[in-house]
């Protein structure tokens, strides 16, 4: 039986996927070293409970949810949260489908907001060219003069950028106002139906 080569982060992942059959025909060196790599992330995972319960530091996001409430052209806007298991959140508006904070702690387990960005839906609203944390579309970068051709016809697009269209012009992704289902605590759906050329 030919079995991997032990080199580097291979032996731990082929090891926890081989049958007992198989693991069972390795060198007795592989199967210790195995075990031990399999027990490391348990022994982390406790000390990463006990310093996040030792931790005063902390903090929530700086900003309030309803800072992102507001109905623009007749659809609300919002704040939704996502959080996992090890404590992250992220905070994210369906204006631009954007994400406007990652709650995230650093290797002494200090929280803090690692996107950069603003504090309510109005600094969005007033950049010009502020494309904080959006979904980028229907392209991204510059459209030379606004023009390009498709299957030999040729289009005209807004100039947002003189004398380009930038990142979808001047109604692009990051500009509109998407729908949202949030699923649970981890997941979010956002989807926006867009009309040809907008």
């Amino acid at each position: 039986m030919n079995l991997p080569a032990a080199s580097g982060r291979g032996i731990l992942t082929e090891l926890i996927f081989y049958s007992p059959q198989v693991a069972g025909n390795l060198p007795i060196e592989i199967k210790v070293i195995g075990l031990l790599l399999m027990f490391v992330p348990f022994l982390f995972s406790c000390q990463k409970e006990k310093r996040i319960k030792q931790n005063k530091t902390r903090v929530g996001f700086n900003f309030k949810k309803t800072a992102f409430q507001k109905v623009i052209n007749g659809k609300k806007t919002n704040l939704y949260f996502l959080k996992n298991h090890n404590h992250v959140q992220v905070a994210i508006t369906n204006y631009g489908a954007r994400i406007v904070g990652i709650l995230t702690p650093d290797r002494n387990w200090h929280f803090a907001d690692i996107v950069l960005g603003h504090d309510s839906l109005g600094g969005y609203l007033s950049g010009t060219d502020n494309y904080f944390g959006a979904i980028i579309g229907r392209y991204s970068n510059r459209i030379a003069k606004g023009t390009f051709k498709l299957d030999g016809k040729t289009y005209h697009i807004p100039i947002n950028d003189p004398p380009n269209s930038l990142h979808g012009g001047t109604k692009g992704f990051d500009s509109r106002i998407w729908d949202v289902r949030q699923l649970n605590d981890q997941n979010l759906l956002l989807t926006c139906n867009i009309p040809t050329f907008t």
